[in-house]
């Protein structure tokens, strides 16, 4: 069986490494990835990388949310192996509460999964970020922080060793794939630009992040803060990145600074005053595509075509998820 695969993101590589698995089992398919951009260009590479089972404001634990977590930690463990490094933190994400209501969800939160989430007063977070806005808050100790590009990159030679083919080609139609036995559509906001999935019913949300160079005399964070916005460190220590921006109308997906800084750093201020005259170094952009109800789109487009779009905020989350539910549609697995 020929596979196409086009979009090399969260879940097109997902996709693409969970179908290998299964070729070096039985040798009877053939995966080729189709991007035009090349690895990790679109919104999976642009992601700041927090990745846990409690996301939203409600901390609630999401739809699925361990059994994502655990299929993603396998697509982890696998660009680690093919790197020979982690491109991810595991020292767990600190999340404060921005509203009284909150706190008491955030609370609530601990009291459910104690073993993962561990409530923090607002002395006890002072103590912990010295410096930080005085708030409550949790501490999700199985928080990961993903090092986008590098994590999607070690992902993708992985796959490349497990025998996939990949074809940095534009696709504007499934018509030019006909020698391909099935074709999974895995291209974020760019699904809808083929005329076969032109009828999708999506929504988007552009988002910017800051990146800004940490001040010499400040020590780095110890873990990644998450409130009305997000403070991750990157792995030289010496850099940061602040986001997101969630803008629903957008004259452009480039790159907008002074929309970007209005909109962060105020916000920012608030939350991490030491950090309000960090020099800004880049603002990167990507557009996140959300499907009906807010929940992943996958969906049979005809007999040799499906679609898997629609993570929203929560690519990290489910991609591996969806990514192991589709391939057992496609070859009738049990992954």
């Amino acid at each position: 069986m020929k596979i196409a695969v086009l979009g090399a993101g969260f879940s097109g590589l997902a996709v693409a490494w969970t179908l290998l698995q299964h070729k070096l089992k039985t040798n009877s398919i053939e995966v080729t990835l189709f991007d035009s951009e090349g690895i990790a260009s679109g919104a999976s590479g642009v992601a700041a990388g927090l990745f846990h089972p409690f996301a939203g404001i409600h901390a609630k634990l999401n739809r699925f949310g361990y059994e994502g977590y655990n299929a993603t930690l396998e697509l982890l463990k696998a660009a680690e192996h093919t790197l020979g490094s982690r491109p991810f933190d595991t020292s767990g994400i600190l999340r404060t509460a921005i509203s009284p209501l909150q706190a008491d969800e955030f609370k609530i939160c601990s009291q459910n999964y104690p073993h993962d989430v561990q409530w923090l007063s607002t002395d006890e977070v002072k103590t912990f970020i010295p410096g930080i806005a005085a708030t409550p808050g949790i501490l999700i100790k199985n928080g990961i922080t993903v090092y986008s590009e590098n994590y999607l990159k070690g992902l993708f030679l992985n796959c490349v060793k497990s025998g996939l083919v990949f074809n940095q080609q534009k696709i504007d139609s499934l018509d030019s794939l006909k020698e391909f036995d099935q074709i999974i559509v895995a291209m974020g906001a760019d699904c809808t630009s083929l005329k076969e999935l032109s009828h999708l019913k999506l929504s988007y949300t552009k988002g910017q992040i800051l990146e800004l160079l940490w001040p010499a005399d400040l020590p780095p964070l110890p873990i990644a803060l998450n409130s009305h916005i997000y403070c991750v460190m990157l792995p030289d220590k010496k850099r940061c990145l602040v986001g997101s921006t969630y803008e629903k109308q957008y004259a452009s997906r480039e790159p907008d600074w002074e929309i970007a800084k209005q909109e962060i750093l105020p916000k920012l201020g608030l939350l991490y005053p030491s950090l309000k005259d960090a020099e800004v170094l880049n603002c990167r952009t990507g557009i996140r595509v959300s499907g009906p109800q807010h929940l992943p789109l996958l969906q049979k487009i005809s007999e040799r075509c499906y679609v898997l779009t629609g993570m929203g905020s929560k690519g990290l989350l489910y991609h591996g998820l969806y990514a192991r539910k589709l391939c057992d549609l496609i070859l009738g697995l049990n992954l």
